[in-house]
């Protein structure tokens, strides 16, 4: 049987559009998820299993970095930034995302609540462990929904700032009243419909990511259209609810991204309640721009923006205005 290989999110939709054609209408209005309300409290306590969390501890932590990894991804995604940041004296802690990596079952959806729960346990546990030290979300795509999704929900949580690496977001995207239709519809009706995702990245990442996402069996290559569906929902909760982040954060973007939009990261940015959000752009980032050839400088701007917030500079939070959003 031929494995089909779909380039993204707007193939994979376009796929199932044609799958579900013959036998499938669009919901009514009423049934596409949109904006929602908050979602409920997680239980809070939940212990995360060890071997889900990888650790590089710095000799000397000035502050503490819990990194979440794209979709399809794990946290062996961070397994260049993480070392290179902890010499730098940030103390990492990776998480396997649920359903991801070591995550049981993989592959699986497990809703949004239970990722916003874990990003809490993650966060609460790094201050009961060393409550003198800054911590700070570092998300990459699904997990920069999942960072912002986790703020907007617990705004009690003690973050001294939020880095949005091409974060799922989907405000101001066109036609958004038909993807949502077809993605509704075919998470209803094809909910286990799996489809191989499995993009070249040779001529836009650095040359050990492409080897790790075209060899690494912990990276997900059939996608159910459930899955795809879950991910699509947590990034309009993240948006929905946008305006709930009081952290500051610094949003990345490059022209190059094919999945996230400019727009959808301004309008993050815009709606910071506190004006503390910045945007960053690049003409040759792709949508992974922590595993592009000059992700070290990237991480760099990344030590200096920490620096300030950790270092409380006068002028700090508003360094850097979103310039790139005023066009």
């Amino acid at each position: 049987m031929t494995r089909r290989r779909i380039p993204g999110a707007v193939g994979l939709l376009a796929v199932l559009l044609l799958a579900l054609t013959a036998c499938a209408a669009a919901p009514e209005r009423e049934t596409v998820r949109a904006a929602g309300p908050p979602v409920k409290e997680a239980p809070v306590g939940a212990a995360i299993a060890p071997d889900r969390v990888r650790r590089w501890s710095a000799a000397e932590p000035v502050a503490v970095v819990i990194a979440l990894h794209s979709f399809r991804d794990h946290a062996g995604a961070y397994d260049a930034l993480g070392p290179w940041l902890a010499d730098r004296g940030y103390s990492v802690q990776a998480l396997d995302q649920r359903g991801h990596g070591t995550s049981e079952p993989h592959g699986r959806w497990p809703g949004t609540e239970p990722l916003i729960s874990d990003v809490a346990a993650m966060v609460r546990a790094a201050q009961a462990e060393d409550p003198d030290r800054p911590i700070f979300l570092l998300g990459e795509s699904m997990g920069g929904s999942a960072a912002l999704a986790s703020l907007a929900t617990h705004p009690e949580l003690e973050v001294a700032g939020v880095m949005a690496v091409a974060p799922g977001l989907r405000g101001g995207i066109p036609a958004r009243g038909f993807w949502d239709a077809a993605v509704r519809t075919g998470e209803v009706l094809a909910g286990g419909l799996t489809l191989t995702i499995d993009p070249d990245y040779s001529d836009s990442l650095a040359p050990a990511a492409v080897e790790r996402f075209s060899t690494d069996p912990r990276i997900i290559r059939r996608v159910r259209m459930d899955t795809y569906a879950g991910v699509v929902w947590l990034a309009q909760y993240a948006t929905d609810h946008i305006g709930h982040v009081t952290a500051p954060v610094v949003y990345l973007w490059g022209e190059q991204d094919g999945t996230i939009q400019r727009e959808s990261v301004c309008m993050a940015a815009r709606a910071h309640p506190q004006g503390q959000a910045e945007v960053w752009t690049d003409a040759d980032w792709p949508h992974l721009i922590l595993h592009a050839p000059d992700w070290q400088t990237t991480a760099t701007r990344l030590v200096d923006w920490m620096q300030r917030l950790a270092g409380d500079e006068v002028g700090a939070r508003t360094a850097r205005r979103p310039d790139p959003c005023d066009d």
